[in-house]
């Protein structure tokens, strides 16, 4: 047999054999790309999927955190105001009720029990204290309703001559904020006694 002819046999299966495995490395790359964009493929919109349940879950938590401290500020001003008509109804000879009586008055009343009106009405400032820092400058539509309520409560009180001698003696020890809304409140439905409610402010500042 011819030497040369073995030779060039085994150099032709030589590069058969490396043809073909190139060709082989060549398929299974395009196998390994192919499931490689499946893959992607299939969890880009799983993950989109994730990030939408998580996201609407995180939402779902924060709104149901909002929900349950609304919830408590309501319930604290709602014992505040509890109190105060408590007070109410145990002293019904004080002038103190939302509903003013018709022929009452403070002078009427002994120094003991003119005191205990001062310390009502003081419940009921800090209540609409606590009513003006919790909804007056809110921008959520719940609170901004629950402030309209809030400021036409007070501006019924603001009416009354004990309410606004209460202040005039009280107020300074409130937060300033709060006294200049009240001031306004004051001013609005009182002009000339307001007038004598700022200069018994002034006395006690000094």
């Amino acid at each position: 047999m011819n030497c040369r002819y073995l030779k060039g046999n085994i150099y032709q299966d030589r590069f058969l054999l490396i043809c073909r495995s190139y060709m082989d490395w060549i398929h299974l790359k395009e196998v390994f790309e192919a499931l490689s964009y499946i893959s992607i493929t299939i969890a880009l919109p799983l993950a989109w999927a994730e990030y939408r349940h998580a996201r609407s879950a995180a939402e779902a938590e924060h709104k149901q955190v909002l929900q349950e401290q609304k919830y408590q500020t309501y319930h604290l001003l709602d014992e505040k105001y509890q109190e105060f008509l408590k007070l109410c109804f145990d002293n019904p000879d004080l002038d103190i009720f939302d509903v003013k009586d018709g022929n009452s008055s403070s002078s009427s009343l002994s120094p003991e029990r003119r005191k205990q009106e001062l310390i009502a009405f003081n419940i009921l400032f800090a209540t609409f204290e606590r009513a003006f820092f919790t909804y007056q400058s809110q921008t959520d539509e719940l609170r901004r309703r629950q402030w309209v309520g809030w400021d036409a409560y007070i501006d019924s009180f603001a009416k009354r001559e004990n309410f606004s001698h209460a202040w005039a003696i009280s107020g300074i020890t409130f937060d300033e904020e709060f006294q200049n809304y009240m001031s306004h409140v004051l001013a609005r439905n009182d002009p000339p006694f307001f007038g004598h409610v700022r200069e018994l402010q002034k006395i006690a500042n000094k």
